[in-house]
């Protein structure tokens, strides 16, 4: 038999890309997703979730009215919201898909970035609140103004 030479390097790229992705079972790459992202895509999935419940009781208690009223049926909303996210839910796979695809799920890439997580976590930038009262180099230029009275 004849053997069917493909030239066209961005149809090879892609049979190779199938091959490395299927080389990698669902199972395997899921402890290759980091933490933070996982959070992240349960954090989406209950914000999905708070907008679904929020739709579905919108018409339910149309009797509690004001600030606190408001309030509780917030908290409560977000609270059935939570209630709703859990580890293996389909949404949830389908944000991870989304925003860390499988192809990317691998021992290296997690490595990588383990690497740059811990590299960046050693400066620790720390922002301190600004003075509250102006300096004396502003009340000097406020003093030097023309036409402005500071008593």
């Amino acid at each position: 038999m004849n053997e069917v030479k493909i030239h066209r390097p961005q149809i090879q790229n892609r049979n190779a890309m199938n091959n490395a992705s299927n080389s990698i079972r669902p199972e395997e790459s899921e402890k290759y997703i980091p933490e933070e992202i996982k959070s992240a895509a349960q954090g989406l999935e209950a914000q999905f979730n708070e907008l679904m419940v929020k739709e579905m009781t919108k018409n339910l208690n149309a009797g509690v009215q004001g600030t606190a009223g408001n309030f509780y049926k917030g908290l409560l909303t977000s609270e059935r919201a939570k209630a709703l996210v859990n580890e293996d839910s389909q949404i949830q796979k389908l944000i991870l898909n989304e925003i860390y695809p499988k192809h990317m799920r691998n021992s290296q890439n997690y490595q990588n970035y383990l690497d740059n997580k811990n590299k960046y976590a050693q400066h620790n930038i720390k922002m301190d609140e600004g003075p509250t009262q102006p300096s004396q180099e502003v009340a000097i230029k406020r003093k030097n103004q023309i036409g402005v009275k500071y008593e």
